[in-house]
């Protein structure tokens, strides 16, 4: 593996998207999901569907080629065109002014390459090959969607209810993760599975500390109401 795994928080980040066709919408699409600061696109010759042209505040168009001083300031770019020597001369001047770049159509003149994501609410999975075989990646995220259900995000949404309550009764480290791990490998998961309420709370009042047991109707309620 020569690429480092990583997962970053984009809420206050500078992002320019250089290419606004197909490509360049799906990279625009997945950074305001990521609830990026601004993102800059630069496209001489495509237009923004309504949906992305509506996002004004978090994203601004321009329709001309990118010049050097536009990427001033990102944090990250992402080079979505099929002109090769523009691609090579963008990520060029991202290596000058250090900023990281990521050339859709050429992974060895990217800083950086995108994986295969699959999700479930806050559960994101990543699948990468080094950038060798993209069509593997897809078809492991297709596999994985068979594997982790509906039921995963609202494991996930419960655990994020669950975990700062466990942690606010100051116990030791070592207690909080065999709660947490207990919970995990418990039958909570085929509880959801089944959307049975009765068993989820059976669980959870087997499981949590007896300070939590008054807060189990409420989250238990939060989550089925959800479903």
């Amino acid at each position: 593996m020569s690429y480092y795994p990583i997962f970053l928080d984009l809420t206050d980040k500078i992002c320019v998207v250089i290419g606004a066709g197909d490509v360049g919408q799906r990279k625009i699409r997945t950074l305001l999901q990521c609830g990026v600061k601004k993102i800059f696109v630069y496209d001489p010759y495509s237009e923004l569907p309504d949906d992305l042209a509506s996002k004004a505040h978090s994203l601004e168009f321009k329709k001309r080629q990118v010049k050097p001083e536009d990427l001033d300031g990102a944090d990250l770019v992402f080079v979505c065109t099929n002109d090769k020597e523009l691609n090579r001369f963008i990520a060029l001047q991202c290596k000058k002014k250090n900023i990281f770049c990521n050339v859709a159509t050429s992974p060895l003149e990217s800083d950086f390459i995108l994986p295969s994501i699959f999700t479930r609410g806050d559960l994101c999975l990543a699948i990468s090959t080094g950038g060798h075989s993209p069509a593997l990646a897809r078809k492991i995220r297709l596999e994985l969607e068979k594997v982790f259900g509906p039921e995963y995000e609202l494991l996930t949404r419960l655990l994020s209810k669950i975990r700062p309550l466990v942690l606010s009764l100051g116990r030791k480290q070592q207690e909080n993760a065999e709660i947490f791990r207990s919970l995990v490998f418990s039958e909570l998961l085929q509880a959801l599975r089944l959307r049975d309420q009765r068993k989820t709370e059976e669980i959870l009042k087997q499981l949590l500390p007896e300070d939590l047991h008054a807060w189990i109707g409420g989250l238990i309620d939060e989550l089925f109401e959800s479903i």
